[in-house]
């Protein structure tokens, strides 16, 4: 890793094999395979029509939003290289792990409120020990994902008899993201002999992967929480 001389959130920053220079399409492979990620989005959004109740449209539309700006975040980062970019690429993705990881709770788990925000805090503490304790070179920095793995894993685990059809997606998504972590930590290791990299395969899983996260909430039982009833209807009585 290297910088070139900039300041603040102008700092130009270096962390993939790909790049070799500070020019905006030094890394073509990991901007263009962006585009997964983002077509990830536009599928949550084409799922729309599958859905009935409106507390199911909402999640899956700001979810589907949210993985868009994902792809445009990440698109920003691998051209622009630099440290404002790289919290437009960071930041979408945490809110989406989070965003998913309430709605799997509520929605599949059934957890009241209080269980939801024990699990939040818990997932954001460890996320933040991950970061904190291990070396920065540590998997490349891709530990600091390994939570969010493991968050997947229990919730998979736990709804392996009441949702099927669900569970088998979510073991489908647990092998996606483990071969995409992979991909992700072997990068720069590869250099020598993959100029490349390998950090344009952990953009094109992981587009299969949010893709598949959306559609977990398209198979999902509509939620327990009632329809608000229409007040400009007519009363029955």
């Amino acid at each position: 890793m290297y910088t070139k001389s900039q300041s603040g959130l102008f700092q130009f920053i270096d962390i993939y094999c790909e790049r070799t220079d500070f020019l905006f399409w030094a890394e073509p492979a990991n901007a263009i395979t962006n585009v997964f990620l983002f077509l990830a989005g536009v599928y949550g959004l084409l799922l729309l029509k599958d859905l009935s109740h409106p507390t199911q449209k909402k999640w899956m539309m700001i979810l589907s939003g949210n993985a868009m700006l994902i792809g445009i975040g990440s698109f920003l980062f691998h051209t622009l290289a630099n440290r404002w970019s790289m919290l437009a690429d960071v930041v979408p993705i945490s809110i989406f792990m989070l965003l998913f990881l309430v709605w799997a709770l509520r929605f599949l788990l059934n957890l009241p409120r209080s269980g939801i925000a024990t699990a939040v805090v818990g997932f954001i503490a460890i996320g933040w020990a991950l970061k904190k304790l291990l070396p920065v070179d540590f998997m490349n920095g891709s530990a600091t994902y390994l939570h969010a793995l493991a968050a997947l894993m229990i919730v998979g685990h736990l709804i392996r008899t009441t949702h099927r059809p669900i569970a088998r997606l979510f073991k489908l998504a647990i092998g996606i993201f483990t071969l995409s972590l992979t991909f992700r930590s072997m990068d720069i290791a590869v250099c020598e002999i993959f100029p490349l990299g390998t950090h344009f395969l952990w953009h094109t899983l992981n587009g299969c992967l949010l893709a598949i996260c959306l559609k977990v909430i398209a198979k999902a039982e509509k939620p327990r929480l009632p329809i608000e009833p229409d007040l400009r209807s007519p009363s029955a009585d």
